[in-house]
């Protein structure tokens, strides 16, 4: 399978008792549609690996899964750290949906393509989202006059960045 054509939906975050299983975190917005899931697809060294699942439960943005063939802490553990995605066929996120957006290519409305999407910092006051500019790390407030639209197909963010705010960095 391809990773440009698969959504990332969580990331495995540590092994859970004794007999292989999962905790995962997942990043959708309602983590519920993924309970009728009977495989998820695992980054292993940047490539895509089946994993059915043997049985899940989902409590808020929470996973504990257990996959077949994986039956042993020891087993699970090799998979810690390890991000979940999912088909575009299966899973499409919301357009306006902000949590899958790492490594999408920036685009302003007048500069057009800036740089990549770093990660997303969730603040008290304000969620920031983090780009590379010209081998500098960016800030970019996240509100609706900046953040524009998200296109998930093409793997692109659409913003409106405020005039001066790129030369901020630069001068650093």
């Amino acid at each position: 399978m391809n990773p440009e054509s698969c959504f990332p939906v969580g990331k495995i975050v540590k092994v859970h008792g004794l007999k292989g299983e999962v905790n995962a975190l997942l990043e959708v917005e309602h983590p519920e549609q993924l309970l009728k899931k009977e495989s998820f697809f695992v980054e292993i060294n940047k490539k895509l690996v089946p994993f059915f699942v043997q049985k899940r439960s989902i409590h808020s943005n929470k996973a504990i899964i257990k996959f077949e063939d994986v039956d042993s802490p020891e087993s699970a553990k090799a998979l810690v750290g390890s991000v979940l995605f999912l088909p575009a066929s299966e899973y499409e996120p919301e357009e306006d949906s902000l949590l899958q957006i790492q490594g999408y290519i920036v685009m302003d409305a007048n500069l057009g393509e800036l740089g990549k999407v770093k990660e997303i910092y969730n603040t008290p006051g304000q969620d920031l989202l983090s780009m590379i500019y010209k081998e500098k790390e960016v800030l970019i407030p996240v509100n609706d006059n900046i953040i524009l639209k998200a296109d998930h197909r093409k793997k692109k963010l659409m913003v409106n960045l405020p005039e001066g705010l790129l030369d901020l960095y630069l001068e650093q």
